[in-house]
């Protein structure tokens, strides 16, 4: 009895172990995507730090079908909110951007105003 209960406890400390690091590796991918979503509005849109808030919006995951065989890409979908469009009286058509992250590739694949 002893012993099935060192078993299952063994196994109830390697699943949670996994979860936690399969977490982990979300949180830097996201954390990552954010990053590079933050310097393409510094850099090309040029935003000033502080006047926007970059969070995650969704994630994508793209099966891909190429000559023979399917191959992923991860995009992560970044929701810039510009301070300018927290005061407009209809929403859209503001400054605001959707940014598509492609992790893997580690840059940003689209930016796509808000309607």
């Amino acid at each position: 009895m002893i012993n099935l209960l060192i078993k299952f406890t063994f196994l109830i400390f390697v699943i949670t172990a996994l979860t936690i690091s399969d977490n982990c590796r979300a949180e830097d991918e996201n954390s990552e995507a954010i990053r590079i979503a933050t310097e393409y509005l510094m850099e090309v849109k040029k935003w000033k730090c502080g006047e926007f808030i970059a969070d995650v919006d969704k994630i994508n995951v793209i099966e891909l079908k190429g000559k023979g065989s399917a191959k992923k890409d991860n995009i992560v979908v970044i929701r810039s909110l510009h301070k300018d469009d927290l005061h407009l009286k209809t929403p859209g058509g503001g400054k605001s951007l959707a940014i598509e992250v492609d992790t893997l590739k580690k840059k940003v694949i689209s930016a796509l105003h808000y309607q």
